[in-house]
């Protein structure tokens, strides 16, 4: 099995980050992709992949689904700047990553992912960035995709200077 590096990314601004609205955008919701299809999406057009594992048995994951990914503003940045995966760790598919061929679990396992639900970061060459389980809350979720988006963690400021303004990242016009 193979073992992925990961940078992480510490959430412990989440006290700090302004509380957000969760009221769903009228009629829009994200477009989400089966991850091959996903990441066929994302190479085409040099986009981050957001990768969401879940199950149905999930509570936490139906919690993030209907206010995260629920959130007017989650949906547009999400629509605009990532490609959204799926992946329901309870099916039977095939998941091809990096050329190799893996069942939703046994990709979930091989990027370390160890309870759901669970978001996979990857930059737009399919390489790991971070990943996160548990509940997100949106505030904390919309802060993460700017600095993914701003590609943060390439100049290796941390997520907590990122959101205290402490730092500015490449694609940041603070």
């Amino acid at each position: 099995m193979k073992k992925f590096s990961i940078i992480r990314i510490a959430i412990v601004a989440t006290g700090c980050i302004a509380a957000l609205s969760t009221t769903p955008a009228s009629g829009e919701n994200i477009r989400w992709y089966s991850f091959d299809k996903g990441m066929e999406i994302a190479r085409k057009y040099k986009k981050p992949a957001v990768v969401d594992f879940y199950a149905d048995w999930c509570h936490w994951c139906h919690v993030m689904a209907k206010t995260t990914f629920q959130h007017n503003t989650i949906i547009k940045k999400m629509n605009t700047d990532y490609v959204a995966i799926k992946i329901d760790t309870q099916k039977n598919e095939s998941i091809t990553y990096k050329g190799v061929r893996y069942s939703p679990t046994s990709f979930a396992q091989a990027t370390g992912v160890e309870g759901l639900p669970t978001v996979l970061f990857l930059d737009k060459h399919g390489n790991i960035i971070t990943r996160l389980g548990g509940y997100i809350r949106p505030a904390t979720f919309l802060a993460i995709l700017d600095y993914i988006k701003d590609e943060c963690y390439l100049d290796r400021i941390t997520f907590s200077d990122y959101v205290h303004g402490k730092k500015n990242c490449r694609g940041t016009k603070k």
